[in-house]
């Protein structure tokens, strides 16, 4: 783990769910609970699947009759509707079910804004983009900056050597996404996240090539996130 002058590490930490029995969600809320996000693959079953099936479910607005009057719940809300869902998705992995696991899913989804649900079965670049938007989510604008330091052409903060050892990485294993991918990565998740510091932090240092990069295919995808308008209109 790299450590900085002021005592603090650049070394993203991220939690991939894979499959998985009853016993990981302990991890997995150990995680959530010390702000750690959680990538989880949708599609190997197990936990895994029970965890991306009822966070889907718990995003969804729905009604709930109290006094007479029907009350719009949004975000997560924990009612008999989610209860029943995370009763019969828990029962798919253990046949008996356990109130104990079933508690701690939806302890998890108390967090579920640290959660990120990528298919197994996507592409690579896709379960790298949904590592990036779970640091996203949980990092502060100067942590993200101290791990894209380290994909950057020149390296503006301290641990001289990280940036080349990247780029020989990428030379052994040319599949990778290089450094400057990476950057570019990110730069697209942040537009679409609308988190400006991160993008104005990118362009300023020349992390990518701005007329290489934004080609007709990139703006278009841009501009069907609202969000990304406004920082559109400023580059």
């Amino acid at each position: 783990m790299t450590k900085h002058s002021e005592g603090t590490s650049c070394t993203p930490l991220v939690v991939l769910l894979y499959c998985g029995w009853s016993y990981v969600l302990d991890g997995v809320q150990s995680a959530l609970e010390n702000n750690v996000p959680v990538v989880v693959l949708q599609g190997t079953g197990g936990v895994a699947d029970a965890l991306a099936n009822v966070l889907e479910t718990s995003k969804k607005d729905r009604k709930s009759s109290s006094g007479g009057r029907d009350k719009e719940w949004t975000g997560t809300v924990i009612d008999e509707v989610l209860r029943q869902q995370v009763k019969e998705e828990f029962t798919k992995v253990h046949e008996k079910g356990s109130e104990v696991g079933e508690y701690k899913i939806m302890q998890c989804l108390q967090k579920r804004e640290l959660i990120t649900v990528v298919h197994i079965d996507e592409e690579e670049t896709t379960m790298v983009n949904a590592v990036i938007r779970a640091l996203l989510k949980s990092k502060s604008v100067p942590e993200v900056l101290r791990i894209l330091d380290y994909y950057m052409p020149a390296r503006l903060f301290d641990g001289e050597g990280a940036a080349a050892a990247a780029h020989n990485d990428n030379e052994q294993n040319p599949k990778h996404p290089s450094g400057k991918d990476t950057v570019g990565m990110f730069l697209v998740q942040a537009m679409l996240m609308d988190q400006a510091e991160i993008v104005q932090f990118i362009i300023d240092h020349n992390g990518v090539d701005i007329t290489a990069f934004f080609t007709k295919a990139v703006i278009s995808k841009l501009y069907e996130v609202q969000n990304c308008s406004p920082i559109l209109i400023k580059l």
